[in-house]
């Protein structure tokens, strides 16, 4: 292998993302994609963090863990869109521990005062992440590092060069079919979106009963809805 040739299919939050990693690993680094910020799925994102419909456990525990110190990093600088937010998860029967709670930043339960029906509620500090703002961020970066970038749609692997040493897959649910990929589905979301009257974050995550409340700067997002296929 060369000195690092690298090719990133895909210019949403990961393909920028990894664009990023590599060229401050001293790569050489060209992203192809055919949409870019504003016209990904990623600027439709809310969004926040929390591991959500996240497996392997074991391993998107350690990624979780290090993108939280990373984002509570960058939320420092009002460039990147990023803020740390409290935030209330709510839950109709008790739970155990959650095997994030030593990533969050005050983390502690919650089991008075609570809305009807529910019982118990964790309280902790998280990442909002606004991503039109993040993105255009990341992009700036990424050029300001010397990143290459092309608009073009890649309908099969097979049509890249064999230029390059490393190729990263960031085509998001277009995997499914450049990968013959049947495990690669999508998931149905719907949001409004209304003026901000609150700064902090509310979830209840369980499929059943998916509601969330992210506020922003200029908006809040109100949701949701996780439908399979």
């Amino acid at each position: 292998m060369t000195n690092g040739n690298c090719l990133i299919v895909g210019a949403g939050v990961s393909g920028l993302s990894s664009g990023v990693c590599l060229l401050e690993d001293g790569k050489d680094v060209t992203i192809l994609s055919s949409e870019f910020s504003p016209n990904t799925t990623s600027d439709l994102a809310a969004a926040l963090w929390y591991p959500f419909l996240s497996a392997p456990v074991g391993k998107t525990n350690i990624w979780g863990a290090r993108t939280y110190d990373i984002m509570k990093l960058l939320s420092v600088d009002n460039d990147t869109g990023i803020e740390m937010v409290q935030t209330f998860e709510y839950f109709r029967s008790t739970q155990p521990d959650p095997i994030w709670m030593s990533t969050v930043d005050n983390f502690e339960r919650v089991t008075e005062n609570l809305p009807s029906d529910y019982v118990e509620c964790f309280s902790f500090i998280t990442p909002i992440i606004e991503m039109p703002i993040y993105l255009e961020w990341l992009m700036n970066r990424y050029k300001k590092l010397g990143g290459k970038m092309d608009k073009i749609e890649i309908k099969a692997f097979s049509e890249i060069s064999n230029e390059y040493d490393i190729i990263v897959n960031c085509t998001g649910l277009n995997s499914g079919e450049l990968c013959a990929d049947s495990e690669v589905y999508p998931v149905r979301g719907q949001i409004i979106r209304i003026k901000p009257v609150i700064g902090q974050m509310h979830l209840d995550q369980q499929i059943p009963t998916l509601t969330y409340i992210v506020p922003r700067s200029n908006d809040m997002v109100l949701g949701g809805v996780a439908q399979e296929g």
